[in-house]
């Protein structure tokens, strides 16, 4: 639809940031979620008009904002729209508000005010200018060790501060703590912080809650945490400015070696890894880097007092491997670095971006689609023959019912405050589930990857939880999905039907990477659809003969596009036999509609897609192209290991605007590749 007829509709809003209309009065963009205004100008919240997005996060947009009262400048962050609906997240924003605004001290990002109206909350913050403290230390290597007791006085400051007001930061890092252009310190991203009060014990919840290079024990595990889980990330910190390393890293086992590490092995000490160190300096790190909790210095304040003691505080130094004037400089210092091996003009401009990029594998890996090259209209797919239809009813008909645990983990996947305890201890309830789920897990094996084959791990919930917290709560999720529906398959089916849940697993992980960076889609709606969007083939694989899968992999090894060789050899494409599965377990009508909408890509311009699982249909789509990429050169056998994924031209615009997909960011790129490399250690029979 048009503008022009929009318009003529009576559209009173428009969005900021896609220009996409809406008739009604709206605050969000059902698109691209964010704000929306009158007229297309730019939206304004009570007395603060946005000029500008300047970031986002797991809870929110961040937009650079004029105070039209006071005329100055200021930074407005809103909270994410799925967010909103959740009154345990909006009630958690508001005391995080309450408990923020309290913490008036120079080293903290200044809490200036709150909006909460008309189904949109805020919080209006001092604008920085100037850097983060990860890019000085990449910029200036170790600093003096009087520079580290300034940058350490700084952030205790702040620290203790919140820990007085009864605060756990909990995400403590170096990407966390802003340095001013003026030279001063600030903590920020209060976003995971915790209330700690007497008789409230706070846990680590949703997995990994928290940075894992920072991560303290306690976290990992999902015990208790107090204050001194945020000195063991103040430790952290110390001994990488220090020493220019972490702590911990990964040998090749990727973040489930370093949160094993976390828990159960002692650093290297900080002297080891420089020894120009402070002795004193590398006794502190020690100590704050303690396993159990209790061993770790008390407070900020005995932490101060021992870092004081060191040496006197120096103002931060400007000198580093490239001249510059400010603070700021740093922000813009990598844009002057752009690999040019590649241009491509398919945004309307020439491009440059690297062969390790999403817009490499859209250019190499993903032709241009060729709608009337295919026999099947994915808009209006053919009515079966009554006789295929009657024999799909009957197999149907002896697939069992999901399990009676089904809606109590439908409720707990959907719930942001569920822990991976919580998830273990529930499962440890059903044997059944139980067994799946662990066989799934292939703790043992991974335990070999990254070298610690001789741990020793008990069969029992606690066993299960450190395993979903060190995969992430997203990622056991997936796992937890795979282990309820029943078994596809014989003996003889068996690699197809693994390799079709590792697709499946993948598609989920890499997707929710890239729903990350905007606030289009819930993590929850997007795994769901990532996971059961191809069950139409498990199920297919089941049902039919080996001559004929055979007939159809040899149909697919011909070029022939997937749906359309499915049509042409089984009578019914995946798509149909996944929408009729999905009645058949009752699963939620968004499910159904996005299994037989998510290949639209591959054939139907957008406007064509549903709008309420647009924005899923083409984070899906951007994950099977990069998933292609990926494994492009590794031999791989399957039926529809061939399946090439077309796209049509104008679905590219959509990553830039309104998913805000960083199309051209390599390392983006490779940490997907280090993602799928570490979903592969649960797969050994395939991998």
């Amino acid at each position: 639809m048009t503008l022009t007829v929009l318009k003529e509709q009576s559209c009173i809003m428009q969005c900021f940031s896609c220009g996409t209309w809406y008739k009604d009065s709206q605050a969000f963009c059902l698109l691209c979620g964010n704000l929306l205004s009158k007229d297309g100008a730019p939206p304004k919240l009570g007395n603060y008009r946005l000029l500008e997005r300047i970031g986002q996060g797991g809870t929110g947009m961040v937009f650079r904002a004029l105070d039209e009262v006071n005329q100055q400048e200021v930074a407005v962050k809103v909270l994410h729209r799925h967010l909103i609906g959740d009154p345990q997240q909006t009630e958690r924003f508001r005391l995080e508000a309450a408990a923020q605004a309290k913490l008036a001290h120079p080293c903290v990002l200044s809490l200036l005010d709150v909006y909460d109206n008309n189904g949109v909350m805020a919080l209006i913050t001092e604008l920085l200018q100037g850097c983060t403290l990860k890019l000085y230390i990449n910029h200036r290597g170790i600093p003096r060790t009087g520079e580290i007791v300034y940058i350490g006085r700084a952030i205790l400051g702040g620290l203790g501060r919140a820990h007085e007001l009864g605060m756990i930061h909990r995400d403590l890092k170096l990407s966390n703590i802003f340095i001013t252009d003026d030279g001063n310190l600030k903590l920020m991203d209060f976003g995971l912080a915790k209330l700690h009060r007497d008789g409230d014990h706070a846990r680590s919840t949703g997995g990994l809650m928290g940075s894992y290079y920072y991560m303290a024990p306690e976290q990992v595990t999902g015990s208790e945490i107090t204050p001194r889980t945020d000195l063991y990330a103040f430790g952290v910190i110390l001994y990488r400015v220090a020493t220019g390393h972490f702590p911990f890293t990964a040998g090749g086992g990727g973040e489930f070696e370093v949160l094993q590490k976390q828990v159960s092995l002692p650093p290297v000490p900080a002297a080891e890894v420089n020894p120009d160190i402070h002795p004193e300096l590398a006794a502190l790190i020690h100590d704050l880097l303690e396993k159990e909790a209790m061993k770790r210095p008390p407070n900020c304040e005995t932490v101060l007092t021992r870092l004081q003691n060191i040496a006197d505080a120096e103002p931060l130094s400007l000198t580093g491997a490239q001249e510059i004037k400010c603070f700021s400089n740093l922000q813009t210092l990598g844009e002057m670095f752009v690999d040019t091996r590649v241009t491509d003009d398919t945004l309307g401009k020439v491009a440059s971006y690297s062969r390790e990029s999403l817009l490499w594998a859209f250019h190499n890996v993903s032709p241009e689609a060729r709608p009337d090259d295919y026999m099947v209209d994915m808009c209006n797919l053919p009515a079966l023959h009554p006789k295929t239809l009657q024999g799909l009813r009957a197999r149907l008909a002896r697939v069992p019912q999901l399990p009676d645990v089904w809606p109590r983990l439908y409720e707990m996947f959907d719930d942001p405050t569920a822990t991976a305890a919580d998830f273990a201890r529930f499962i440890d309830k059903h044997e059944a589930l139980r067994r799946r789920v662990r066989a799934n897990l292939h703790v043992d094996h991974t335990l070999e990857q990254v070298g610690m084959e001789n741990r020793k791990r008990a069969n029992s919930s606690e066993d299960m939880a450190l395993a979903f917290t060190v995969m992430g709560v997203n990622a056991a999720h997936d796992l937890i999905i795979q282990s309820l529906f029943p078994d596809f398959g014989n003996e003889e089916t068996s690699r197809e039907i693994r390799h079709l849940w590792f697709h499946a697993r993948a598609i989920a992980m890499i997707s929710r990477t890239l729903a990350s960076y905007s606030s289009v889609v819930d993590n929850f709606s997007l795994s769901m659809f990532a996971m059961l969007h191809d069950i139409g083939k498990l199920a297919a694989v089941d049902f039919e003969t080996s001559a004929r899968l055979q007939r159809l992999a040899d149909e697919i090894d011909k070029g022939t596009p997937g749906p359309q060789a499915e049509w042409e050899v089984l009578g019914y494409t995946h798509i149909d036999l996944g929408t009729m599965l999905a009645l058949h377990w009752r699963l939620p009508r968004t499910i159904h509609r996005f299994i037989h909408f998510h290949h639209h890509p591959c054939w139907h311009s957008p406007e064509s897609w549903p709008a309420d699982v647009q924005a899923s249909i083409m984070i899906v789509h951007l994950a099977h192209i990069i998933l292609a990429d990926i494994q492009m050169d590794e031999p791989r056998d399957g039926i529809w290991h061939k399946k090439v994924r077309t796209h049509v031209h104008d679905s590219r615009s959509l990553m830039k605007k309104p998913l805000k997909i960083p199309a051209k960011d390599s390392g983006l790129y490779l940490r997907l590749k280090e993602d799928i490399a570490r979903l592969k250690l649960q797969f050994p029979e395939i991998y």
